[in-house]
């Protein structure tokens, strides 16, 4: 989908994977580069008995921090093994790197966050538009975009060593094997 702006904002949309959820980002060029608050990204589900509602498993950045904001509906989010329900009531969470952290939102509950991190990440969407290229995404384009991003999936036991070689083993192969859309690896795929 194309950038548009409104009242100086610009977005741009992208599916999620599946029917009736969306990723929006967002970006406010009057804010200085590095406030929270130039970009973010805000996560939707329109709560149809028909459409995908979003389960994002459990995993941790080493790079980044996170702010979550449920602006409506409720999403359980779970950090560190312990789960809380969220609501636009509650104040925002702030999920610092290295932290364990998943969520997902409620059937039938039409839904909307906004998600900023510090520092502010360009990264952020090219790591949701790698994931997402295809649609839903597979293991090797998780892995693929895992690699690329700032992300690393949360094992049983918490080995943080172990998951980041896995995601440089797996991600980095498949990185290599099928880059991203308008990328050329050293095997020269596109």
């Amino acid at each position: 989908m194309a950038i548009s702006f409104d009242n100086g904002i610009a977005r741009k949309q992208i599916s999620m994977g599946g029917k009736g959820s969306f990723l929006t980002f967002m970006e406010n060029p009057s804010q200085p580069a590095d406030n929270p608050n130039r970009q973010w990204t805000e996560a939707y589900y329109d709560g149809k008995p028909d459409s995908w509602c979003p389960e994002i498993g459990v995993h941790w950045h080493k790079h980044h921090d996170e702010y979550h904001k449920v602006m409506q509906g409720k999403v359980t989010y779970i950090v560190n093994g312990e789960s809380k329900v969220y609501t636009p009531e509650d104040e925002e969470l702030f999920v610092p790197r290295l932290t364990r952290h998943g969520f997902k939102f409620h059937p039938g509950i039409e839904t909307r966050v906004r998600e900023r991190t510090t520092p502010v990440k360009v990264g952020k969407q090219d790591f949701f538009e790698d994931l997402l290229e295809d649609g839903s995404p597979t293991f090797f384009t998780a892995m693929r975009s895992f690699y690329n991003g700032d992300c690393y999936p949360a094992f049983p036991g918490g080995f943080g060593s172990l998951e980041v070689v896995f995601v440089n083993v797996v991600g980095g192969f498949a990185h290599w094997w099928r880059p991203k859309k308008g990328e050329v690896s050293e095997k020269g795929r596109m």
